[in-house]
């Protein structure tokens, strides 16, 4: 909510919001079974903790079905382990994933049929396996090669099975 601080333990929940400057805290280890999640404005924080252990959530985008995550400026999950596989996100719907930063995430997304939008001119660092990613707003992407696997498959292997075929893609910035 609104400025406030709430700690929610693992379990299943309708609709996580954050807006101006309120801090959601989840605690680790866990699986959080969500519809959708939005965080609205500068200063709203979803916080992994404690950081030494991991969580999953897996979004229904239940109600939400354009937008199950949607994130505003300035707005992340904090993973402040910097271990990519400490905050595995899952949705096997076809909307939106929007995440408009501005600081570093750390995370394996694996949405395999859903468009994923970066957004923030920050670093991204993890996996992210979607039908599609628009990073046209700056955020530069890196591969954590620690991250081996995707829903307990190979990473591979879970991309095999989500797609029919898998693609190693590299990226590389060059200046217009």
């Amino acid at each position: 909510g609104h400025g406030s601080n709430l700690v929610l333990v693992p379990g299943s929940y309708g609709t996580l919001a954050v807006s101006a400057g309120g801090t959601m805290t989840l605690t680790a280890p866990g699986t959080y079974n969500i519809a959708c999640m939005t965080a609205t404005s500068s200063g709203s924080n979803f916080v992994v903790s404690p950081t030494s252990k991991g969580i999953t959530i897996n979004v229904s985008g239940t109600g939400c079905e354009s937008a199950p995550i949607n994130f505003g400026s300035n707005t992340l999950i904090n993973n402040a382990s910097e271990i990519a596989a400490n905050l595995q996100i899952n949705y096997a719907g076809t909307g939106t994933l929007t995440f408009t930063g501005g600081t570093s995430m750390y995370a394996v997304v694996n949405a395999p049929n859903a468009a994923v939008v970066l957004h923030g001119g920050a670093d991204y660092c993890g996996t992210i396996m979607a039908y599609s990613i628009d990073d046209t707003g700056g955020t530069n992407l890196h591969f954590d090669a620690a991250d081996t696997t995707i829903s307990g498959n190979s990473a591979s292997t879970a991309t095999a099975h989500a797609t029919g075929s898998y693609n190693i893609l590299a990226f590389r910035s060059l200046p217009y």
